[in-house]
């Protein structure tokens, strides 16, 4: 799973939710974060972030919820630090973007929709256009 933060919000609730259901009945999990993007201007700081590895935070880092899989937090975001997996689930518009020009190796693309991406983002253009990315869409109705 790649998302784009792990503090508390009604998403991310769900998502923990599920994820750890999926644990629980055996599967392979793992939750990545990526990282903020770093200015294009700022090549001081792509090198020295690609020089570091994944930060990796206990479970219990989150503590609003019975949480039983660690954090995985990307110094930059590129392919190098994400294992090769069956599925990839994007959470939110950024990391659905992100996602969908990963390697396949990276895994099957599916997008967890929760609301209308577009609606708390400045970037609504970008936003809108992860809706016709070729991948599976998970929604809640």
């Amino acid at each position: 799973m790649v998302n784009q933060y792990a503090r508390i919000s009604g998403g991310n609730r769900a998502l923990f939710e599920f994820a750890n259901r999926l644990k629980t009945a055996g599967h392979e999990v793992r939750w990545f974060v990526l990282s903020k993007p770093i200015k294009w201007y700022r090549l001081d700081k792509k090198i020295i972030a690609s020089m570091k590895r994944v930060i990796t935070m206990s479970p219990e880092t989150i503590d609003w919820i019975d949480n039983t899989i660690p954090i995985e937090i990307l110094p930059i975001n590129h392919p190098k630090y994400l294992p090769e997996a069956d599925i990839l689930v994007a959470t939110a518009w950024q990391t659905a973007d992100f996602a969908a020009k990963l390697p396949k190796e990276k895994g099957m693309l599916f997008y967890f929709v929760l609301h209308y991406e577009s609606l708390w983002t400045r970037y609504k253009k970008q936003a809108l256009k992860t809706y016709d990315l070729a991948c599976q869409k998970i929604v809640c109705s």
